[in-house]
């Protein structure tokens, strides 16, 4: 695609104002140039990946990441092999009347005030707390979503809000509205499911950091699961797991998988707390001492002395004598002349 860039710019573009509210500020730069410059050229055919790449803009891999994370958030759209300007007007018009007919209440006019006083009070709550009085409109409308679409408590509609202050989400709507879709679509839409969910995710983080310490390494995506297993399923604590870790110290290495081991063995005999893990550890300590003493009383020849088989010392004239009686019967099994007959030849040899 050829781009002349010889003439004169004195052209305006519209740019809906929705975008400037809602969508720039969880952009990154080089989406924000993309998109500006795709809605300055738009020819109402869409763009193929090459004709974007076209204007240099930047970097060809820096222009496909740009498209993507325009497609990620809803402002461009793909269809075949071209992408397509999304209309965020009519989007947010749709969004609108969506959240009306959840609230029970009629489309008529684009006021996005309630009269339910619940609501209100909540909404400026959340704006005062998070927001230094001057929440986006973007935000009372998540607030709506959440309580007449997601079907939130107002408590947790509030948490969500704080929740995402912590983590220093709360000025995106990007992120926020994400989060609330995380915990509609995971069913946590009262404060009591919610504080179950948030605990469980905090000792999460916690086990994580020490599990980082211990295996003095910053843990991968594999080992990040491994430790929300030990969480979601074996209900561990710092103590537990640290004692893990402990009592596989005389390996000249530990690996998750080896300490994920020893917790399952604690939880499956019932072993929950720090003080049952060690008394099953020192249950299983003893007999594996006894087990170990019975094979070795079983592996140890059986012998007796002499004196314990009953049988009595000879002295060394009775042992001599039984050897010559002994060489004795051998002889005379193979036809042999006994020395004492031969010896009484001996005097006619030296008369000779």
């Amino acid at each position: 695609m050829d781009v002349d860039n010889s003439g004169l710019i004195i052209s305006d573009s519209i740019l809906p104002d929705i975008f400037t509210v809602k969508y720039c500020q969880d952009l990154g730069r080089d989406a924000i140039v993309l998109y500006l410059w795709l809605n300055m050229t738009d020819p109402g055919k869409g763009y193929s990946q090459d004709e974007m790449r076209a204007y240099r803009l930047m970097p060809e891999p820096d222009c496909d990441r740009a498209a993507a994370e325009l497609v990620s958030h809803g402002l461009l759209t793909r269809r075949d092999d071209r992408f397509f300007l999304e209309d965020i007007k009519a989007l947010e018009v749709e969004e609108y009347v969506r959240a009306a007919k959840a609230r029970g209440t009629g489309t008529d006019g684009l006021e996005l005030s309630s009269d339910e006083e619940q609501r209100n009070t909540l909404a400026t709550s959340i704006s005062k707390t998070f927001y230094s009085g001057k929440m986006n409109y973007t935000f009372y409308r998540l607030i709506d979503k959440c309580l007449y679409e997601y079907k939130f408590d107002s408590r947790a509609c509030y948490r969500l809000f704080e929740e995402g202050y912590k983590a220093r989400k709360q000025l995106s709507f990007y992120e926020m509205e994400k989060l609330a879709s995380d915990w509609y679509n995971r069913g946590y839409v009262t404060i009591d499911k919610l504080d179950e969910f948030i605990g469980m995710n905090e000792q999460i983080e916690k086990i994580t950091k020490l599990v980082g310490k211990l295996m003095r390494k910053r843990l991968n995506g594999m080992d990040l699961e491994r430790v929300e297993k030990w969480v979601r399923d074996y209900r561990v604590s710092e103590d537990i797991v640290n004692y893990a870790f402990r009592v596989n110290e005389y390996r000249d290495k530990i690996t998750l998988k080896v300490v994920e081991d020893t917790i399952r063995k604690w939880f499956d005999a019932g072993a929950f707390t720090l003080e049952k893990a060690e008394k099953f550890e020192e249950e299983e300590h003893k007999e594996n001492s006894r087990n170990s003493s019975r094979r070795k009383s079983r592996g140890k020849a059986s012998w007796k002395t002499g004196g314990e088989a009953g049988i009595g010392l000879q002295s060394e004239d009775a042992s001599a004598s039984e050897d010559k009686k002994e060489k004795q019967s051998e002889a005379s099994k193979e036809g042999a002349v006994p020395s004492d007959v031969l010896g009484m030849f001996g005097g006619e040899d030296e008369d000779d």
